[in-house]
């Protein structure tokens, strides 16, 4: 592999750091009033947490990269690329009661496609369980297939490419019908993750990142793209730009005073819908602040534990000792609202607590982009990509622990990175594919 230099090493938190304190400074000055009353939370642990986030992942860039051969690779990218096709049905007919084809009357109203969803859901309580179980199961190596691809992009064949797109439009079809614009980010984050693993493992340093403009360029482009469907979709799902409240939360941007009242009535309501996506989940941290923890020992960090936690007979009173779920109780509802993944770790482990997490968040971030960037490792690449997503999303809530796929994700390829992960030269990518 090609030596790396420094600026490479640490150049995933250098785009991450600024990223972060963009979304807090939107929350700060942004449209939205937001009845904080606890601001020390807002000032010093926000900052603190992110600090704790990049001194993991310097911490975790230390050291001679790791990297094993993946002689699954090919088997995984297949398996997770045709089961996305292949639960692409099933899927949209269980969450939407539509079949993917039906793309018209969810691309005309995202709003209708928004509460049909919802309907769905409501409808299909109890009975989801099978196609739940399948996402789950195929949800890592569904996820693999973009990171993969990308990587090996040269090596890859016309059919093996067709399939990634194909799996990619299948995340979006589903988005669509939903009425929903996660996966639109989703794509973006593990592609550009990807990118720049791709990018350390054949130049190593940033001179070899400024030879790729093009694709930069492109990725600059993709991501304004995105902000506008983003800020598209969600004035058709509220039902115009009129609806300047965070659902029933109380919470609602001031958009006739300031320099948003010299605004257009699109461009503001545009800073709102930006604003609302990227910063809220600040406000579920300064909520947490005014309240007494009430350990929650393990359960209360993600909704999926909570849940499985009562379906195995613990007590529904203990799982909503959690600082989100009291939250309802301030009109900020777990099940409408977004809260930080600072507040869904704090439910286990105290607001304070949670940047000693987030410091291992970083250091799994740091040693997997290693293994990934300068080792040329596939497990890293893909465990790279997962925790980028985590990171992407740290913000506003606890995304990849928030469902049953994205939980299983995570936990796969922690498991098969860290018991794989061993000193020795990494195998040329030709090898992963034999």
């Amino acid at each position: 592999m090609i030596p790396q230099s420094r600026g490479l090493r640490l150049l995933p938190i250098f785009v991450a750091l600024p990223y972060l304190f963009i979304t807090w400074g939107l929350f700060l000055v942004g449209p939205y009033v937001w009845p904080v009353r606890q601001w020390w939370a807002i000032y010093a642990l926000i900052p603190a947490a992110f600090l704790a986030l990049g001194m993991g992942f310097v911490v975790g860039t230390r050291g001679q990269a790791q990297a094993s051969g993946m002689p699954a690779a090919k088997a995984m990218f297949w398996i997770g690329g045709l089961a996305a096709l292949a639960l692409l049905v099933p899927s949209s007919l269980v969450y939407t009661g539509k079949l993917p084809w039906q793309l018209s009357g969810a691309l005309e109203s995202q709003k209708d496609a928004y509460s049909a969803l919802a309907e769905q859901l409501a409808a299909t309580q109890g009975s989801r369980g099978p196609i739940a179980l399948a996402r789950a199961l195929f949800g890592p190596l569904t996820f693999c297939v973009v990171p993969i691809v990308v990587v090996l992009w040269e090596s890859a064949t016309k059919l093996e490419k067709t399939l990634a797109f194909g799996t990619v439009a299948a995340s979006v079809i589903f988005s669509i019908e939903r009425g929903t614009t996660s996966q639109l980010a989703d794509v973006f984050i593990v592609g550009l993750s990807a990118f720049l693993v791709r990018v350390g493992i054949f130049t190593g340093n940033l001179a070899g990142l400024a030879r790729h403009w093009r694709a930069l360029v492109g990725a600059a482009v993709a991501f304004s793209i995105i902000l506008v469907v983003v800020v598209g979709r969600t004035e058709a799902r509220l039902g115009g730009q009129n609806i300047r409240c965070l659902a029933n939360s109380g919470v609602c941007a001031d958009l006739s005073s300031g320099v948003y009242g010299r605004m257009g009535d699109t461009v503001a309501f545009g800073s709102a819908a930006v604003t609302g996506y990227f910063s809220q989940g600040y406000y579920g941290v300064a909520l947490a602040a005014e309240k007494d923890w009430e350990p929650t020992w393990g359960i209360g960090h993600s909704p999926v534990a909570s849940a499985l936690f009562v379906m195995l007979g613990g007590s529904e009173s203990f799982a909503n000792r959690s600082f989100t779920f009291r939250a309802r109780s301030d009109g900020w509802s777990d099940e409408t609202q977004w809260s930080s993944l600072i507040t869904w770790l704090a439910n286990d482990l105290t607001l304070w607590g949670s940047i000693v997490a987030l410091f291992g968040l970083g250091w799994l971030w740091g040693k997997s982009w290693l293994d990934a960037s300068a080792g040329g490792d596939l497990r890293g690449t893909v465990l790279f990509c997962v925790l980028s997503l985590m990171v992407f999303y740290l913000p506003a809530n606890n995304y990849l622990m928030s469902t049953y796929e994205g939980y299983t994700t995570l936990v796969f390829w922690l498991a098969v990175w860290g018991f794989r992960r061993r000193r020795r030269s990494a195998p040329s990518f030709s090898e992963d594919r034999s």
